[in-house]
């Protein structure tokens, strides 16, 4: 679904209602993502969560919590986007749903990078290797440039 044809959907104009310029065109640029990840137009997405609502199924009634997680797993498995570019790409699909009274139920693990994780991880390793390093040249560093090392 094209930019110009997401706008016309009266979920998407629902969402946008009051919101900044600038924040407008970030979520009509992220969503169309979000959209193919489903394979579900805004109004087919509003109206299946509806009915998921009613359901007895667990399965059906988290149908969208679980693909936002599905959806993040996938975002950060292309492995060209930071932590930071995912919580803004999730922020708009939460807000979708948020802004047309149909809220997610999502933890605070459901927003959390799996890719923090990874990056503090690779730091540590890097500064156990220059604490333990017999290379005399990073011996003789000051902390300053270890630090920038590190990083």
């Amino acid at each position: 679904m094209a930019i110009n044809d997401l706008e016309k959907d009266q979920f998407i104009k629902s969402m946008l209602t009051g919101l900044s310029a600038r924040t407008k065109e970030n979520y009509l640029r992220r969503l169309p993502m979000w959209n193919a990840f489903i394979k579900m137009t805004p109004t087919q997405q509003i109206e299946k969560r509806l009915q998921d609502l009613t359901s007895q199924d667990l399965t059906q009634r988290t149908f969208f919590e679980n693909k936002f997680r599905e959806y993040k797993e996938a975002l950060e498995n292309q492995g060209n986007l930071k932590a930071r570019s995912v919580t803004t790409m999730l922020t708009a699909v939460a807000s979708f749903f948020g802004r047309n009274s149909l809220t997610l139920d999502l933890k605070r693990g459901d927003w959390k990078s799996t890719q923090q994780t990874e990056v503090i991880e690779q730091k540590m390793k890097r500064k156990e290797k220059l604490n333990t390093s017999s290379n005399f040249q990073v011996k003789n560093l000051n902390t300053k440039q270890k630090k920038a090392l590190i990083k």
